[in-house]
This record gives structure tokens, C-alpha cells and sequence, in this order.
């Protein structure tokens, strides 16, 4: 066949619907003479469904071959992106998966031989724009790092600006390691609670897309081992700082107290009144939460707290890097992806589920244990590769 040039036809006298006729007429005598049940439209939806049925490959990689946007892609387009070489690359695996089924069938087929691909840019590609690159990530770290490593314990101990300070820049860390490390979206008060955090299950659960009263997307994941330390060195931090505020801010102090404590809701009575309670905490901006900013006022000289959110976080970070606040679950979708994980372990992490797929719903077959047990070691070598380690609190005089 001679060379051709983009978007010309390999029959261009031959419309659409006419070469649909002709290869329907094939097929009836295909049937008919084989006695199968053979459509059009089987072998045109053919590779979608494999694909969408196998899990084994990211379904966004379709829209690349075909053009069209699917329901079930719906969010996880907005959360890849993809260099030419991936691309071509993984599209060429879905091929030879399928090449290698056929010869299953047919053991002399000839698989198609394949044409060299040109290594092409390693920076340009197609996907969301928010993805970071490895090194992005790496220097924020090292940048949030080295901001915690410049105060001493003594002076933070002994000024209560200091102190204030640290405890903003350690909360600042702490935010970015929960939304790097456990995929978590950037809302106002996440994680209402540090006893979401099961560390002895490697997980937490969060709640991070629910409306007021809608549990939809509330979620357990795999949270990496740094992850699930550091949040315990946050909680040991709540409870340093509230014997420091305690005298001159007690009602600040009482609220840390609560959510630093063991067993902060034991003396609710029933489930009814938990719920109450995070149902006005999730996502709240008023209703004091774990992960707050402190400032102290100029004119009365008091403190404030503000729940962490979006605007906040931004006010707050000193690092020298920015990054978009949803970095961090383009990164781990991007980093399973490359790794080969199934795409319903990925789809269990994010939250990125249609209908009928939610882990936790009352028909479920997932096996929680068994998805988080294949998630964390990917998690934990994902954070060491990019420098994350669980800092304790100056203010616990814990050595590193």
C-alpha cells in the first residue's frame, strides 16, 4: 500500500453507511454459514468492551483511539496525562493482549509486524494540566522540609508568635502529605477526625466529595506508612500545643484536647448523635476541626482558629514550590497506572466509581483488606521516591 497522508480514506468513493451495508452483508453469510451470532456493532465495540471489561487498562486511552468521551471516563480523564511514547505504548499492549488471545484460538496467525516508534518529546502530551512531574513534587517536599528544620525547640516553646507559626507550618505539612499520600481532594476541614486514621489497617477514611447529608463518596483507602505516622505525631502535637494554650486559651485548647484524646466520643450517646456531630463537621468552615490555622488577633491579642481549606492552605504554605492542590491525586493515579495496578484498585483509592461499583455498598464482593494490602507498597515506595518522612513535633521534644 502506498504511502498516505493523515485523515484520507482507504476508500474514498465508499460513504459510511454504504460500507456499513457491505460488511453487514458479510456478516449474515459469516452466521449463516458457521451458525454463530456475529453484529456490526459487536466488532465496533468490540475493543471498547474488552477494555472496559478486563479493567486491565486505563479506558481513557480510548477516547485517544476513537475520539469519544464515555461515561466511565467521565472523571478519570480530568486525572491523567499521557507523553506520546505512553500513549503509543500502551495502546501497542492492548494490541498484543488481544493478538495473543486470537493465536488461543487460531494458533497460525501471524501477528502484525510492528513499526519502530520514534522516541518523541518527553515534556509534551495530552491530559489534565495539573498532573506534577516527579521532580515538581520533590522539590515542594524538600521545601516544606527545610521550612520545619529552621526553628528551635526552645524558642518555639517560649514565643507564643513563634509557636503559632510552627504550628501552622507543621499543619501545612501535614495537609500536603494527606493529600499526596492518600489522594484526598482539597476541601475545607478534612479529615473531621484523626481517628479516621486506622493505623492498624494501613488505611483512613475520608470523606472529601459527600454533600450535607450524602455518604456517596465517602471512602476507606490505603494511606503509605509515613502518612499514617505523621498524622500521629499530629495528633501528639494537638495535645503538646493544648497544654501550652491551655491557661490563655482554654476554649482553643479544649477543642484540641477533644480530638487528641483517646476515645473523643465515648461520652456521645448512640449513633444518632455521632452522625449529628460529622454531619456538621465534614467540610465545615466554622465548626472547629483537627486541622486548623492559628492567628492571633491584632487588637485583643487572642488566638483564632480557622479550619484548613483551599484559600488557607495557599495563604499559609511558605515553600518556595506551588503546586495545584489537586496534585496529589493526578500523581498517585499516574503512578499505579504506570505500575500496573487493576484499574478497580485504582477506582477504589480515588473514589472515581460508577454506579454499582462503591466498595462499601451492601452488595460489594471488594475485598477491602486485600486492596489495601496490594495499595501500600506501591504508596510507601511512592513516597520515599519522593523524599516524604514523618516529622515529629518540636513542641513533643521527640528526636527525629
Amino acid at each position: 500500500m502506498d504511502a498516505m497522508s493523515v485523515g484520507e480514506k482507504l476508500t474514498p468513493d465508499l460513504s459510511r453507511d454504504k460500507a456499513h451495508k457491505v460488511v453487514e452483508l458479510y456478516i449474515k453469510g459469516v452466521n449463516k454459514k458457521f451458525s454463530i451470532q456475529i453484529s456490526r456493532k459487536k466488532i465496533e465495540f468490540f475493543l471498547v468492551n474488552r477494555v472496559l471489561a478486563a479493567e486491565k487498562h486505563d479506558p481513557v486511552l480510548l477516547e485517544f483511539l476513537n475520539g469519544n468521551s464515555t461515561y466511565v471516563t467521565r472523571s478519570a480523564r480530568h486525572y491523567n496525562f499521557y507523553l506520546d511514547n505512553d500513549i503509543n505504548e500502551n495502546i501497542r499492549s492492548i494490541w498484543r493482549e488481544i493478538f495473543i488471545d486470537i493465536k488461543r484460538f487460531a494458533p497460525d496467525f501471524v501477528e502484525p509486524i510492528w513499526g519502530l516508534l520514534i522516541p518523541l518529546s518527553e515534556t509534551f502530551g495530552l491530559g489534565s494540566q495539573f498532573t506534577p512531574t516527579k521532580e515538581g513534587i520533590a522539590r515542594k517536599v524538600e521545601s516544606l522540609q527545610r521550612t520545619l528544620s529552621q526553628p528551635k525547640a526552645f524558642d518555639v516553646a517560649h514565643s507564643r508568635e513563634r509557636m503559632v507559626d510552627y504550628h501552622n507550618q507543621y499543619t501545612v505539612y501535614t495537609l500536603y502529605m494527606l493529600i499526596n499520600g492518600s489522594g484526598y481532594r482539597a476541601v475545607y476541614n478534612p479529615l473531621p477526625s484523626l481517628h479516621f486514621n486506622l493505623h492498624r489497617h494501613g488505611a483512613i477514611m475520608i470523606s472529601d466529595k459527600d454533600s450535607a447529608k450524602d455518604y456517596a463518596h465517602m471512602r476507606l483507602v490505603a494511606a503509605p506508612t509515613p502518612l499514617i505516622e505523621q498524622l500521629q505525631y499530629y495528633l501528639e502535637h494537638l495535645n503538646a500545643l493544648a497544654n501550652h494554650l491551655a491557661m490563655t486559651a482554654e476554649s482553643l485548647a479544649m477543642n484540641m484536647y477533644f480530638h487528641s484524646a483517646q476515645k473523643p466520643f465515648l461520652s456521645m450517646r448512640g449513633k444518632l448523635e455521632k452522625r449529628e456531630w460529622f454531619d456538621t463537621a465534614k467540610h465545615s468552615k466554622s465548626n472547629d476541626g483537627t486541622l486548623v490555622f492559628l492567628s492571633i488577633d491584632k487588637e485583643s491579642g487572642r488566638l483564632r482558629a480557622k479550619n484548613a481549606g483551599p484559600s488557607l492552605l495557599n495563604e499559609q504554605d511558605n515553600s518556595e514550590v506551588s503546586l495545584p492542590l489537586n496534585f496529589g491525586r493526578h500523581y498517585i493515579r499516574q503512578y499505579l497506572q504506570k505500575a500496573g495496578v487493576h484499574q478497580e484498585a485504582i477506582k477504589f483509592q480515588l473514589g472515581h466509581w460508577v454506579a454499582g461499583e462503591i466498595p462499601l455498598s451492601s452488595f460489594s464482593t471488594q475485598d477491602h483488606g486485600q486492596t489495601i494490602a496490594l495499595l501500600r507498597p506501591l504508596l510507601d515506595e511512592m513516597m520515599a521516591s519522593l523524599g516524604w518522612k514523618e516529622i515529629p513535633s518540636l513542641l513533643t521534644r521527640k528526636r527525629q
